[in-house]
């Protein structure tokens, strides 16, 4: 039962036997034979089977049109997914691109404040600057 389940959740359809799913289609996918709950002293199992069948069978889609909605469903939505994610993409792209001119743009401000900076060191080593000897502490 648990195979079966596997088989149509992640779809919501039952690929084997034209999509149905019997207390046959059960027993076919355990390996026994047709016969094997009509025992006695299978009673309490069948129904057991029985209501699973009947649980499950309410959530699988069958016919045509059904499945055929549900597949549409579900493609919209990748499409739709998809979208999205390329959306994310293009806007991460223009980002990443604003980043770098503003990185340029940076860098040529940086390089032009360097320069400035080289130009007063060398006006100010130009100049005849004296230090005076500090005083000593106890002169007042």
């Amino acid at each position: 039962m648990r195979e079966i389940e596997r088989a149509y959740e992640p779809h919501g359809i039952y690929p084997q036997n034209a999509g149905r799913i019997s207390l046959q289609e059960v027993l076919r996918r355990a390996g026994l034979s047709a016969a094997a709950l009509e025992k006695p002293r299978h009673r309490e199992l069948k129904a057991e089977v029985a209501a699973w069948v009947a649980a499950v069978t309410a959530r699988v889609d069958r016919g045509a049109r059904t499945i055929r909605r549900s597949v549409t469903e579900r493609v919209d939505a990748a499409h739709d997914a998809l979208a999205a994610y390329r959306q994310a993409a293009v806007e991460a792209e223009l980002e990443y691109v604003e980043g770098r001119v503003e990185v340029a743009k940076l860098a040529a401000r940086n390089a032009e404040l360097e320069r400035e900076v080289e130009r007063l060191k060398a006006e100010l080593a130009g100049r005849n600057v004296v230090r005076l000897a500090k005083r000593p502490q106890g002169d007042a």
